[in-house]
């Protein structure tokens, strides 16, 4: 219970910040044109730091098939998923999130919009050592609903509403 606690801290946490670090960056787009598909990959985003691409094909207004272009070598990304609108293009974040001295990178894709609603997918990876040098590992982002679902237990009566997060009650009478 303590651990879904602080990964639950964390993760608001982390929410809390991606919008005070945001900058705005120019997003290159270089194409590689294949003959055999004449698949198109795009250069969504660069992050010099920590040494890293992320590309990705369009197909049908979503942006698919990424590749992280890593200096110890790609890693194939083939469930994730963006819309190609280049206002809502994947947001990458170098930080240290869970304060063990070495920066992860934080992929936030956006899989839908519209009507005052954005869908996004938040995926992390964890810097760690290989024989072949550092290289990075994906660590499961928990659905932030899921842990609400999993933590947060409410009723509600006509005189009061009883909210309960985790081991802590809080009740609210009506007046």
């Amino acid at each position: 219970m303590r651990l879904l606690t602080k990964f639950t801290v964390l993760f608001v946490i982390l929410f809390m910040l991606i919008p005070l670090e945001t900058y705005a960056v120019e997003k290159r787009i270089s194409k590689i044109v294949t003959n055999q598909h004449k698949t198109e990959e795009i250069l969504v985003e660069s992050l010099p730091e920590a040494g890293i691409n992320l590309y990705a094909t369009e197909r049908e207004g979503m942006l698919e098939n990424f590749r992280l272009h890593l200096l110890s070598g790609d890693k194939y990304l083939p469930f994730w998923f963006n819309v190609s609108n280049q206002t809502y293009w994947p947001n990458t974040f170098y930080k240290d999130i869970n304060q063990d001295g070495k920066k992860e990178l934080i992929f936030v894709l956006t899989t839908g919009y519209g009507n005052d609603i954005v869908k996004q997918n938040v995926h992390v990876f964890h810097q760690i050592k290989t024989n072949l040098g550092n290289s990075y590992k994906e660590i499961l982002v928990d659905n932030p609903m899921a842990i609400i679902l999993k933590n947060v237990k409410t009723k509600l009566t006509k005189t009061e509403a009883i909210i309960n997060i985790g081991t802590k009650k809080n009740c609210f009478k009506n007046r």
